[in-house]
């Protein structure tokens, strides 16, 4: 086996392994904040669970495998829609409520980034901010932190994939969630039988995605690092 095909046979390990990892975390939050804020909806489909086979979509785990091998190294998955009935969420403070349900997966697709790239600082200190500087692949981790040994070079390689897809979750999800909020709690009664509605929600997220995504990503990641940084130091893994 050639180089060029283990990196890609362990790109395409890693890259699953998170998204079976992130996918049912971020949507088991969302729906258990959903139900405790009101909606049960979630629950009812069968979501309140960690169980990643009712998380993962079966047509990411194609697009996946086939983003690894057009571009080497592509860490990014959505798991399957977790549909909010905003008419459930009522009550005093409402808005803050209807938040809270809407944004949950952003925050926790956030802990994990975070959580992940505090790990990489962990393991290679303040040398871990060089990591980013380049493409994510085994010659580039080796050659900021030599003396790695392979297993320490995939389990890095493990830790950024983690972190790079948290971040993405959280910016797709920040932007697709903010135009659902603002949607239902602020147009929901005039909109409601409008026969463009459809049309509105599907193409609104979508245009928003297109004109946003990469500002929105770009300062998710520096965001991430930020605090991943701070908690390194406070907790004394760099200086």
């Amino acid at each position: 086996m050639t180089t060029k095909m283990a990196e890609l046979f362990i790109s395409i390990t890693v890259v699953l392994l998170s998204y079976f990892v992130c996918a049912p975390l971020v949507g088991f939050v969302r729906a258990w904040v959903a139900r405790e804020m009101g909606d049960d909806t979630p629950a009812q489909l069968g979501f309140l669970t960690i169980n990643p086979f009712m998380h993962v979509s079966r047509i990411w785990l194609v697009l996946i495998v086939w983003l690894q091998v057009l571009f080497s190294y592509m860490p990014f998955g959505l798991g399957r829609y977790i549909p909010i009935n905003p008419l459930n969420i009522q009550g005093k403070h409402r808005g803050l409520r209807l938040a809270s349900a809407y944004f949950s997966d952003t925050v926790a697709a956030l802990g994990i980034s975070v959580i992940a790239f505090f790990m990489t600082l962990a393991i290679h200190g303040v040398q871990g901010l060089e990591l980013l500087r380049e493409a994510v692949t085994l010659h580039h981790i080796a050659a900021v932190s030599p003396g790695t040994t392979t297993l320490g070079l995939i389990v890095t390689w493990l830790f950024l994939t983690f972190f790079i897809m948290g971040s993405l979750i959280a910016a797709f999800g920040l932007i697709i969630n903010c135009f659902h909020f603002v949607y239902f709690y602020f147009f929901e009664d005039s909109l409601r039988d409008n026969q463009y509605a459809d049309m509105i929600m599907l193409f609104g997220p979508l245009l928003l995605l297109y004109v946003l995504i990469s500002t929105v990503r770009e300062s998710i990641t520096k965001f991430v690092v930020w605090i991943a940084y701070l908690l390194a130091y406070l907790v004394g893994v760099i200086h």
